[in-house]
């Protein structure tokens, strides 16, 4: 990151360390985390931009999506997958094709952690590759596996669909439906369950609303989120540029903020400590010698005028010799009271 020179930096270590404790890192002086350094020569953070990627070539087969296709920072999208017109990768999601092809058709959304693959060859005998129509909506942590998925279908949250099962169009699947390898779902039906069950067939407002309502909200989504981001191209060399340029002209100077950070996290630990310190040098015990009155009764006990710590007595320290045991307000040696207020005082105190 880029300060302005004059501006105040944390430069050193309150605590201090034994030796082959320190590291030096660019003229800074640093401590070894308990776990390992904590910085390093090369932070991440010195790179402004996001270094994953998001679309990833897998030997010859790449990627093939549309302009308007939205694809989340940390969704994957991996070699020969094929996706169509306004599709909604959402964040967490990993579309896989490195096996055998995947095709996602148009306003398709697929969400948060879902996980779309195929496998080289199924025991079905079918085409392996993970087939999914238009107006399809994959809830959160959904996996599909070189299957087939029509047009106008929901699949709840967390579904599995195995290998070789297919998923005729305006159907619904219940969250957390299996469909087991080879399982064919007839169209216009609601299934669910381990493994699924045929539970009733859909409503004509289902087949016409509710599948189509739920891409078409998700993909609004999507599209939202992707109005939001900066578009692809070379203007972080200007910005790389123009930072160079501060620098040069001395008003600015570079700054490693990790570094930073973790000498803000060190100072913050010891001035806890050295408070945590202070705080347990003021509640410690004092001397008797140190007490102008210092307790010796109350255990609602007969105390004694003998100059020694009594048996059961909640006193800590002993009595020092020319003290006398008690001095209670209504004289020493009436201890039998069933409130005693008695403070241990000099033998030669005004009191006597």
């Amino acid at each position: 990151m880029l300060r302005r020179v004059g501006a105040q930096l944390l430069q050193g270590i309150v605590r201090p360390a034994s030796a082959g404790q320190q590291t030096f890192t660019r003229g800074l002086q640093f401590y070894e985390a308990p776990n390992g350094p904590a910085v390093t020569q090369t932070p991440i953070e010195e790179e402004w931009y996001n270094r994953q990627r998001n679309l990833l070539p897998v030997l010859d087969k790449v990627p093939w999506i549309q302009q308007d296709t939205w694809i989340a920072p940390n969704a994957i999208v991996a070699g020969d997958v094929d996706i169509y017109d306004k599709v909604g990768i959402f964040f967490g999601a990993v579309v896989r094709g490195d096996l055998n092809k995947i095709r996602i058709g148009g306003y398709s959304v697929v969400l948060d952690r879902a996980v779309i693959h195929a496998a080289k060859r199924v025991p079905t005998g079918l085409n392996a590759a993970t087939i999914i129509g238009d107006y399809v909506t994959i809830e959160p942590y959904s996996v599909l596996r070189s299957c087939r998925v029509e047009p106008k279908v929901l699949i709840g949250a967390r579904s599995v669909i195995c290998e070789g099962a297919i998923i005729e169009s305006e159907s619904i699947l219940t969250p957390g439906s299996v469909v087991p390898p080879a399982r064919r779902i007839p169209a216009g039906e609601l299934w669910g369950g381990n493994p699924v069950k045929f539970i009733r067939k859909l409503t004509g407002h289902e087949k016409d609303r509710v599948i189509t309502d739920a891409a078409e909200h998700y993909i609004n989504m999507a599209q939202m989120f992707r109005s939001e981001e900066l578009p692809h191209g070379t203007q972080w060399r200007e910005v790389e540029a123009y930072r160079e340029k501060l620098v040069a002209s001395q008003e600015y100077q570079w700054v490693n903020f990790r570094e930073q950070k973790y000498l803000m996290r060190v100072q913050a630990e010891a001035e806890a400590m050295a408070k945590l310190h202070s705080d347990s040098q003021q509640h410690e015990p004092s001397s008797i010698k140190d007490m102008g009155e210092a307790p010796v009764c109350q255990l609602l006990r007969q105390c004694v005028d003998t100059g020694v710590q009594h048996a059961g007595c909640n006193q800590l320290l002993p009595l020092p010799k020319g003290w006398q045991g008690c001095s209670c307000a209504l004289g020493r040696g009436a201890c039998g009271m069933q409130a005693c207020n008695a403070v241990a005082k000099p033998a030669s105190s005004q009191w006597d």
